[in-house]
């Protein structure tokens, strides 16, 4: 027992660890070699670039470069009027644009890009002389590895917003790489209660008609799962909306602006909240609560077995879906 209880503690604290530190970028060689990916200013300046946990979020980290001691945006851009891809950039506080570059041992930097997109994540690359493109991840001091995408919630072709007085495309954040290979397009949503049991999620309208709610796979790409309701054969989005209460609501959002509830369903046929519980950095943890108020996990499973969870996502920006304002989206990740 004693060895149980000290093998626990050192799992806490070195997850806790992980959790409060800084994770480098970097660009990967196909030899293995780690290149180092910077920000430069404009009279050549070389600033870190980090992945910075918030509130010891691990799920959906901010890349921030750091000049002068302070956390600089780093965002993607739109097209270069001479490129087919999108410029990877730091910009600061007064709207200067740094570039960010993969600066190889001998000097030579490397354009970093987003060379592609599937559904919401963009993906980052680093492109050689001669059009190799290397990957871009965030690597821990310990060494476990996130993926580093560019992320944008929008239809594609729309600019985000404006940061510091420039507009951008996506934002950049370091996300769990994806460890399974399911090719299923549609994963379905449990309440997971502590001994195995599960509850169904579903959707209603005023009248308590009742709705599927899934998880959906865009484009292939398994980084970050869309979380809709079926309604009359329309998938509606499903957010977090800012609340008054406690917690806040988690709701769907018709294409009329109406809003249905979304319950965990009981074999009796009884309904549970679903709600975003506690807010860490710009992931929101969301529960079903049973009528006694305890809580429990909220997944998606695909049809072979592969679990995620369902989190908010914050990117910072109060949304609106369908006219309704919504502070997080819902979406399903890699368990973090």
């Amino acid at each position: 027992m004693k060895n149980l209880w000290l093998a626990l503690s050192f799992g806490i604290l070195w997850s806790a660890s992980i959790a409060q530190t800084n994770w480098n970028i970097k660009a990967v060689h196909p030899s293995g070699k780690l290149i180092k990916v910077k920000a430069i200013g404009n009279k050549g300046e070389i600033y870190d670039i980090k992945a910075i946990p918030e509130q010891g979020s691990l799920q959906f980290m901010n890349i921030a470069a750091i000049v002068d001691g302070k956390k600089t945006p780093v965002k993607v851009l739109p097209p270069e009027s001479d490129g087919k891809y999108l410029p990877v950039k730091a910009i600061d506080a007064g709207g200067q644009i740094l570039a960010v570059k993969a600066i190889l041992e001998d000097g030579r930097k490397l354009d970093v890009k987003a060379v592609g997109r599937s559904g919401n994540v963009m993906h980052i690359k680093a492109i050689n002389e001669s059009g190799d493109h290397y990957g871009i991840k965030a690597v821990s001091p310990e060494g476990i590895v996130h993926d580093v995408k560019g992320i944008n919630f929008e239809d594609e072709g729309e600019p985000i917003a404006q940061i510091n007085g420039v507009n951008f495309e996506a934002h950049l954040k370091a996300v769990p790489q994806v460890m399974c290979s399911e090719n299923m397009q549609k994963w379905n949503i449990k309440g997971i209660h502590p001994e195995g049991r599960s509850w169904d999620v579903k959707a209603f309208d005023s009248r308590g008609e009742m709705f599927d709610v899934k998880a959906f796979v865009r484009d292939q790409d398994l980084h970050i799962l869309d979380v809709k309701a079926i309604v009359k054969d329309q998938l509606i989005p499903i957010k977090v909306l800012a609340s008054k209460g406690k917690y806040a609501d988690v709701k769907a959002i018709g294409s009329d602006g109406k809003i249905l509830d979304v319950k965990a369903v009981g074999p009796d046929g009884s309904k549970l909240d679903v709600k975003g519980i506690v807010k860490e950095g710009n992931i929101t943890h969301i529960k079903v609560i049973d009528r006694d108020g305890k809580l429990y996990g909220l997944k998606s499973l695909s049809p072979s077995g592969f679990f995620y969870d369902v989190k908010g996502i914050s990117t910072g920006l109060i949304g609106k879906a369908n006219g309704v304002d919504f502070i997080a989206h819902v979406k399903a990740l890699p368990q973090g």
